[in-house]
């Protein structure tokens, strides 16, 4: 229900269970396996609106199970050097850049509409200029987010239909969040400290 989800959004608060995984959101990447099941529990999301984004946003993944399968034409396959850190910053940053600003255009386009529905007001041109306010919030949230997982549970299936061999992995536990240098953990402010690193 979308306005049940906005008005959890700006509540900041938002629980949503029993989540199905797209494989088409996940096999869209050139990877060298195939995505064929996911389910998501419970995710949770906090948004601290009430904080002005002076403390993380934290988004909990709770009950995770993901089933993959090797694609067969190694052709196919891309190689990247993941552990090359220039590598890893460069595509986390495109990727996370682009979902959020997605995600907050969406949001706030959303938003107005609810808002002019209310009001009986006929829908507004778009606006052609950069919401600088926005993109800074974007880029707040997007350095001091948090992600916690919970019982992650990995299967992955061989890719032939005669082999039934499988294998498995299990995390109790993980958690993705930002530190200092001195790999503490940190609140960032790039309005501050324009040029600090995130860890």
């Amino acid at each position: 229900d979308r306005n049940k989800l906005t008005l959890g959004l700006w509540s900041g608060s938002l629980t949503l269970e029993d989540i199905k995984i797209n494989p088409k959101a996940i096999n869209r990447f050139k990877l060298p396996f195939k995505f064929l099941f996911g389910k998501i529990k419970k995710l949770s999301l906090l948004i601290p609106w009430k904080q002005n984004f002076s403390v993380p946003t934290e988004i909990t993944v709770d009950s995770i199970q993901i089933v993959l399968t090797a694609t067969s034409d190694s052709k196919k396959w891309e190689y990247t050097d993941y552990n090359n850190y220039e590598n890893k910053l460069y595509y986390l940053l495109k990727f996370s850049n682009e979902r959020m600003l997605q995600l907050a255009q969406s949001f706030i386009e959303e938003t107005k509409k609810m808002e002019m529905e209310k009001t009986g007001q006929a829908p507004v041109q778009k606006q052609e200029k950069k919401n600088t306010f926005w993109e800074g919030m974007v880029v707040k949230i997007l350095d001091n987010l948090q992600v916690k997982f919970k019982n992650v549970h990995i299967r992955i299936e061989a890719p032939f239909d005669n082999n039934k061999t499988s294998f498995g992995v299990s995390l109790e536990e993980m958690f993705v969040v930002n530190t200092n240098e001195k790999w503490e953990e940190e609140f960032i402010d790039r309005n501050i400290r324009k040029n600090a690193n995130i860890f």
